[in-house]
């Protein structure tokens, strides 16, 4: 998700979190309007987030264990899984 400085300052000042950001993209409803997407939640789709929230936080402690890897040069995510081990670093 690429922000815009405006966005980001909002973001800090409003206290919205990443995680809303990304819940809106995916649950959220659409309207066009002046040329851009107004992204929002109307019911149907907070409900389908709760739901969703719910359910990982109810595997809140197998979630700790997930992990991903993210390529330093294009931004993707190459791979995503759950440690056995602990990883190691510098």
């Amino acid at each position: 998700m690429k922000l815009t400085n405006h966005a980001s300052k909002r973001m800090q000042q409003r206290h919205v979190s990443p995680l809303i950001v990304d819940l809106l993209h995916h649950y959220g409803q659409t309207r066009y309007q002046n040329g851009a997407s107004v992204m929002f939640f109307d019911r149907k789709g907070s409900q389908r987030a709760k739901e969703e929230l719910r359910e990982a936080l109810a595997r809140f402690d197998k979630l700790c264990d997930a992990y991903l890897v993210e390529s330093h040069d294009s931004g993707h995510v190459i791979t995503i899984g759950y440690r056995r081990e602990r990883i190691k670093g510098k």
